[in-house]
């Protein structure tokens, strides 16, 4: 991925990559993944989630 495409981003790229390799590699729901990210101490929203993943 092209690094403009986390430009502005609220989360470093790690994180925001961990999401999408979570949702697309075990078909987790964003609530699923909400809970394992506040579970690593990082705060997140559904629609940030939904957001993050599908721009």
């Amino acid at each position: 991925m092209c690094k403009e495409r986390f430009k502005g981003s609220h989360f470093p790229k790690s994180i925001v990559m961990q999401s999408i390799y979570w949702y697309s590699r075990y078909a987790l729901s964003y609530r699923d993944i909400q809970e394992l990210m506040q579970e690593r101490g990082v705060d997140v929203n559904l629609l940030l989630i939904k957001f993050t993943i599908f721009i």
